[in-house]
């Protein structure tokens, strides 16, 4: 076991605690184990020092109590006398305990909580400073002054200022569940129940521990995860059951510092004891790896002081991100949606509107493989004051046919456009049905194209003629089964 003292500003002892604050840091998973030492900065004494609340309560009560410990032990509620003792001695400590604030050791576990480092602190206080820096990860040895326990059923509730004043005048205030259950029986004409007194929800001496379970389990929650540091502060290692905590918690870690195949553990595991009084007895000199003399606040200060300027990035902070930043970003700009006409007449209002407009592109559509600017001008043909298609009739009496994939340069609209270009060197065969729906204007022209081999590079002035070998009137025949694709725009040129 090194030991490190923190009074004396030698660069020997200098040098040795930066070693050691520098494995801290790097530590992942930590075992916090503290007493009373860490809140004699807050006002609050410890038990076993000569200004502790043992010797406090000795000179306080002489000759009432033979020894400062004997108010701790659960013989006293044998005694009414030393259990009226008793009572008003813990709502002092409580009120001391309520104008205290938490110390520097207080808020730096949980730093390591925050920072995802702490699995669990261990502590034998019953002030409460744990909770009033709002550590979660916290497993109370001792219970707390901020509860209160019935002796008789399992009630158990928060100490208030009701309870608080009956217990500093040397008395115990009832039990509201048990009380409540003997005005119920009472009701129904049966012999009421005992009624219970509340007593403070902290454990004694000589007294089983009624969250014995729920510890047991956390300590082997722990040591499964295999922690790689322990650091225990500001306690005499006097008590039993925590000796017996602080020796299994060691020998795990030494244990897995053992494991050389294990690949997860970069750093073997320590054991840090600080206390401003060493250990008692030779029987820690196994289990623990370093001994820092000082007390708890100026060790963590410096630790904290060396980690903020060696690993300044674990230290920032992220800003959070304001509601209204969230709903401005959640919320996406809307796209002017504007269709185009679908007559000539209706495409002069257009010109009137204040900016140009953009034509909406259906789902369906198929990509022509034109550029931008050739697809806008594609959609936005000259305008019309003649009928979109010519009638019937005069399709009918065409000697010649002429389609051209250059939608871009005719003149007329229908509600369908050619999305493949044809070149004047491929062999197509295009069959032509045209149907009329409802006496309307309205037609669908399928296109069966067979491109054979050649260029797709589309000429200017290149056109597709077909001859159709019988003029005869359009039979109009149910439509074959095929995918129709309806589009905005059709172009087709005819003649005679």
């Amino acid at each position: 076991m090194q030991t490190i003292s923190l009074n004396q500003p030698t660069i020997e002892h200098k040098k040795a605690l930066e070693a050691l604050n520098s494995k801290i840091i790097k530590s992942k998973r930590i075992i916090i184990v503290s007493g009373a030492g860490i809140s004699c900065s807050s006002g609050i004494p410890d038990f076993r020092s000569p200004e502790g609340l043992y010797a406090l309560v000795k000179d306080k009560f002489d000759g009432k109590i033979g020894k400062g410990q004997d108010l701790f032990d659960a013989q006293l509620f044998r005694n009414p006398s030393t259990t009226a003792l008793f009572y008003s001695f813990i709502a002092q400590l409580k009120l001391a305990s309520d104008n205290a604030a938490p110390s520097p050791t207080h808020k730096f576990l949980k730093t390591l909580e925050i920072k995802g480092r702490l699995l669990h602190s261990y502590t034998q206080n019953i002030d409460g400073l744990e909770q009033r820096v709002g550590l979660k990860n916290l497993v109370n040895l001792h219970g707390s002054l901020n509860e209160v326990r019935c002796a008789s059923c399992s009630f158990v509730g928060e100490m208030s200022n009701d309870y608080l004043n009956v217990f500093a005048n040397g008395q115990s205030p009832k039990c509201p569940q048990c009380a409540s259950r003997a005005n119920e029986r009472n009701t129904r004409g049966k012999r009421p129940l005992a009624v219970g007194c509340l007593r403070p929800g902290i454990v004694l001496y000589n007294e089983n521990h009624w969250s014995g379970d729920s510890i047991a389990k956390a300590q082997t929650a722990d040591s499964k995860k295999k922690p790689d540091l322990l650091i225990v502060m500001g306690t005499s290692l006097k008590v039993h059951g925590l000796k017996q905590l602080v020796k299994g918690f060691a020998r795990t870690i030494h244990q897995n510092n053992l494991d050389i195949n294990e690949k997860s553990r970069k750093m073997p595991g320590n054991v840090v004891f600080v206390n401003a009084t060493p250990a008692a007895g030779k029987e820690w000199s196994s289990d623990l790896d370093y001994f820092v003399h000082g007390t708890s606040d100026d060790f963590v200060n410096r630790l904290v002081n060396q980690w903020k300027a060696t690993r300044p990035q674990d230290w920032q902070v992220q800003t959070k991100i304001t509601q209204t930043h969230n709903v401005a970003k959640s919320i996406k700009p809307a796209t002017a949606k504007k269709t185009l006409p679908p007559s000539g007449d209706s495409n002069e209002d257009s010109k009137n509107s204040d900016g140009p407009s953009e034509p909406v592109i259906d789902e369906n559509q198929i990509s022509t493989g034109f550029d931008s600017q050739q697809q806008r001008s594609c959609h936005q043909p000259e305008q019309h004051k003649e009928s979109p298609m010519k009638s019937l009739q005069e399709i009918n009496s065409l000697d010649t046919l002429q389609v051209s994939p250059k939608s871009r340069k005719r003149n007329t609209v229908t509600s369908s456009t050619i999305k493949r270009s044809v070149s004047s060197t491929q062999k197509s065969s295009m069959d032509v049905s045209i149907l009329k729906k409802n006496k309307s204007e309205d037609f669908a022209i399928n296109f069966d194209l067979k491109i054979g081999d050649g260029s797709e590079t589309e000429p200017e002035e290149d056109t597709v003629e077909t001859q159709p070998t019988n003029l005869s009137p359009v039979v109009f025949e149910p439509a074959r089964r095929s995918i129709r694709i309806r589009n905005h725009f059709t172009t087709v040129t005819a003649t005679a």
